[in-house]
């Protein structure tokens, strides 16, 4: 049934680039209420380090509270170094306001990276993502 404890918590993360002041920390806080945001672009991602090695069961994606159809065509990749990764799972979209996602990886996969990349012209803005293992 996979664990409670969300592994994605704190962690570092990347993202193709940043508008404003919202960065990655703003996916990865606990807090639902604000969120991550990419600039307009094409093919925009996040990317969380979680420190070490997991087997990843689950990714949970809470979908900003405006503009929430901007998350679309979103391919959710898991792997152990940032070169290998895997799809874990695929949301076609478009996303609903507030919007909670859970994408289950297929029978649990081994990963350090977690990689949320929507494969459109757009901007990625996502309140939290949570990672389960």
């Amino acid at each position: 049934v996979g664990g409670s404890k969300n592994l994605a918590l704190g962690k570092k993360t990347y993202m193709s680039s940043v508008y404003g002041k919202y960065g990655g920390q703003y996916c990865v806080n606990g807090n639902t209420k604000d969120y991550c945001h990419t600039r307009g672009q094409n093919n925009p991602w996040i990317r969380i380090d979680l420190g070490a090695v997991y087997k990843v069961d689950r990714v949970v994606i809470y979908n900003r509270n405006t503009w929430g159809g901007r998350f679309r065509n979103a391919f959710i990749h898991v792997g152990e170094s940032i070169s290998r990764l895997r799809k874990c799972g695929y949301f076609k979209g478009p996303g609903r306001n507030s919007q909670k996602i859970t994408i289950k990886c297929p029978g649990g996969m081994k990963g350090r990276f977690i990689q949320i990349q929507a494969r459109a012209e757009t901007h990625l803005n996502l309140a939290e993502v949570q990672v389960f293992g």
